[in-house]
């Protein structure tokens, strides 16, 4: 048992900070009856007001001060900020009501922020690696379509289609389902009037450039429709055995165009136009298309796309998860089960990750040990470029307006004109030295209390 007045909320809760409504009443009415049955998940906090910083269970402990409870049972553990992390989202996806959205963000959280791929998040969680990659399929929903489908106005297999097309055809399908906003009469297609819909308006784009143009062999292998054969009218581009508008017929001659060069290459890995991957096709998302000589690297492949934008294209490109030169920041999205080779190469990298973190926090101990009281003058210069660094350009105006201080026009890159506050006001605040620049530092981050009462008492 924990005292509540010993305890904080976290700052890091997936659910967020606003418990009401029904079901909270419900509960709050619970725990004055029966008390809290499930214990919370804490950890010890080091220094500070509180004592302990609630993990999992926010709501219980949330119900649990509004039923006048003082204490609250817990399991409490000794962990580190990423363990911590990693627990909520676990705890998030337990609940059983759920939205696939949000258990979608929570899988892209846990290869983010823990360096889980695919094939390990499916372990963590007890799922198929298949169910995964489904669920984070719909994170890459536009947000009209993430709104859409959380309404209810569309279902998930409209929200799976939707979210493999690019961000452009993606909005135009999502208004093809639901409607225009205006719309007062919207039938909703089904799935598979959408899937055709979107099969349409791919072959439709690609029509444009087929990727035969120009390939004499491969034209003598099509028969095609009279259009294809030069008989017909409605042609794109040049020749008559160039493209083709009848998108049944393009497809065949796509299928078969592909099929001949995976028989002339069987080295070929089979991609998707699609931003995520389909099934065995590796998607764009996970690898990094190669432009030209300079942008190669030791680990590019050559691949053809069978499915989705830009059928029957080829591509040079890279999705080694080690590359330094098309990896740095991120990697690629979980296809395939990776060899032992790139297990120790993110081993060491995440083993690299937290050398670092423990090297940058011992730096900022050092650096904040050595602030005094009183405060030299050049730890208030520091104090006060922090300021700045800290809060943009909507903090600095009120405080500016309430001093009739003016911004001033700067030339930035690439020529723009931009207004700057910054400089205004530490004019201002230099004519009183010392005094005007830690007032300065006081009321600016006052705007971020919204001119609280308490605090304005206080100060």
């Amino acid at each position: 048992m924990i005292k509540i007045a010993d305890a904080v909320e976290s700052k890091t809760n997936p659910r967020g900070k606003k418990f009401e409504g029904t079901e909270f009443d419900e509960l709050v009415a619970s725990i004055k009856e029966q008390g809290v049955i499930v214990p919370v998940l804490a950890r010890p906090i080091k220094g500070g007001e509180s004592k302990y910083e609630i993990v999992a269970g926010n709501r219980r402990f949330r119900a649990s001060i509004k039923a006048g409870l003082t204490e609250i049972p817990a399991s409490v553990q000794e962990l580190t900020d990423v363990q911590a992390r990693e627990m909520q989202i676990v705890e998030n996806l337990q609940r059983v009501d759920i939205h696939p959205l949000e258990e979608g963000e929570a899988y892209r959280k846990l290869i983010e922020e823990s360096r889980y791929d695919v094939e390990a998040v499916a372990k963590k969680v007890g799922k198929s690696v298949t169910y995964v990659r489904d669920r984070l399929v719909l994170t890459n929903l536009v947000k009209p379509g993430k709104d859409a489908f959380r309404d209810g106005r569309m279902n998930a297999g409209h929200a799976s289609l939707i979210a493999r097309l690019d961000e452009k055809l993606q909005k135009d399908a999502v208004e093809y389902t639901v409607g225009h906003k205006d719309s007062q009469y919207h039938e909703t297609p089904t799935t598979s009037e959408l899937r055709e819909w979107i099969q349409e308006r791919v072959y439709a784009e690609a029509m444009k450039s087929p990727p035969w143009k120009g390939d004499q062999e491969a034209q003598a292998v099509f028969e095609g429709c009279e259009e294809c054969r030069g008989k017909g009218t409605n042609l794109f581009g040049k020749g008559a055995a160039e493209a083709c508008s009848n998108p049944n017929c393009y497809a065949q001659r796509a299928a078969a165009y592909i099929a001949l060069q995976l028989a002339k290459s069987p080295e070929l890995v089979k991609l998707s136009g699609n931003y995520s991957n389909d099934d065995d096709l590796i998607g764009r998302s996970s690898y990094h298309e190669i432009a030209g000589r300079k942008d190669g690297c030791d680990h590019q492949e050559s691949g053809i796309v069978v499915s989705g934008e830009g059928l029957g294209h080829k591509k040079v490109f890279c999705r080694a998860p080690e590359c330094e030169k098309h990896w740095v920041r991120s990697a690629p999205g979980g296809h395939y089960k990776p060899t032992k080779q790139e297990l120790a190469a993110r081993k060491k990298q995440r083993e690299d990750d937290a050398k670092k973190k423990a090297a940058a926090d011992k730096r900022v101990l050092e650096a904040v040990a050595k602030v005094k009281w009183p405060m030299s003058e050049k730890h208030l210069d520091v104090l006060f470029d922090l300021v700045f660094r800290r809060f943009g350009y909507s903090y600095l105006q009120p405080v500016a307006t309430r001093h009739g201080v003016k911004a001033v026009k700067t030339k930035r890159k690439y020529g723009y004109m931009g207004r700057d506050l910054e400089k205004p006001l530490v004019e201002m605040a230099e004519k009183n030295g010392k005094t005007g620049k830690l007032q300065l530092i006081f009321e600016i981050a006052l705007e971020t209390q919204g001119s609280d009462v308490k605090v304005l008492k206080n100060l």
